[in-house]
């Protein structure tokens, strides 16, 4: 399951989806094992667009954590999975959109102006850039998976008019979009990190952070200027260790088993 986890990071979704597969189908109903392969399963498919496949999945996952007896692990998964759900959405409309590959300059001349706003303003921006397709299947993934929990567990999530506006999506967007750079920003082996926790002024002024947000963003075909500037603009605002750690894309299979 960690494997084929990875391969999903990497966008390797064919060779995920088919080792997803193999695990549901030889794992017994009744486990988590089952449910866990069952969401990832699900991701596979909405990568791929194939939405009328992954929304039964969804649903049998979620329908599986109702029988979770012990309500706060039961709401904390909840969230959490509807949370991917709507980061997974946004990014599968993002993937291949844009003008075309990221130029190192024109992500760091963005960055320097971004950096001037507070965090939460770059996070509205983030939320008016993302496409209105996105917009639209978070929409509805979200309203889909929120019908499968019972009203009382409803309740506990954001109302959907908040979920959705600006600075929400852009929280959700900000989610995923680390989830490609953490890789290539935390990397405690290249010499931006090095510079980094060092707090070299140098790293802040040069084109550092631009090239490795340009790198990932194109390796994910994501070409919105604003979208690579502004994620380079919040990891700047934070020393190498405190970003790194806190930013650290977090698995559902790690999340169910920490104590709540």
């Amino acid at each position: 399951m960690w494997y084929f986890e990875t391969l999903l990071d990497t966008n390797q979704t064919a060779n995920a989806e088919a080792g997803f597969y193999g695990i549901r189908n030889k794992a017994n109903k009744q486990t988590r094992l089952y449910l866990e392969a069952s969401f990832f399963l699900a991701i596979c498919y909405l990568r791929q667009k194939r939405i009328r496949e992954a929304k039964p999945l969804l649903r049998g996952v979620l329908a599986g954590l109702n029988k979770e007896q012990t309500a706060p692990t039961r709401q904390f998964l909840q969230k959490r999975i509807i949370e991917r759900i709507e980061e997974e959405s946004i990014l599968v409309e993002l993937i291949g959109t844009g003008c075309g590959e990221l130029k190192e300059k024109q992500i760091q001349d963005l960055t320097v102006e971004l950096v001037k706003l507070t965090e939460d303003e770059v996070l509205d921006l983030l939320g008016r850039n993302i496409p209105y397709e996105a917009f639209k299947l978070l929409q509805d993934m979200r309203a889909d998976a929120i019908l499968q929990l019972s009203v009382p567990d409803r309740k506990l999530l954001p109302a959907p008019g908040f979920a959705t506006g600006e600075r929400a999506v852009g929280k959700r967007a900000f989610a995923v979009l680390k989830r490609i750079g953490w890789k290539t920003l935390c990397d405690s082996k290249s010499p931006l990190y090095v510079l980094w926790a060092k707090n070299v002024k140098e790293v802040y002024s040069t084109s550092y952070f631009s090239a490795a947000i340009v790198q990932a963003f194109n390796n994910w075909r994501i070409g919105i200027p604003f979208l690579a500037a502004g994620v380079s603009a919040i990891a700047m605002r934070y020393a190498a260790e405190e970003f790194c750690l806190s930013t650290k894309p977090d698995s559902i299979m790690e999340i169910r088993r920490k104590k709540t």
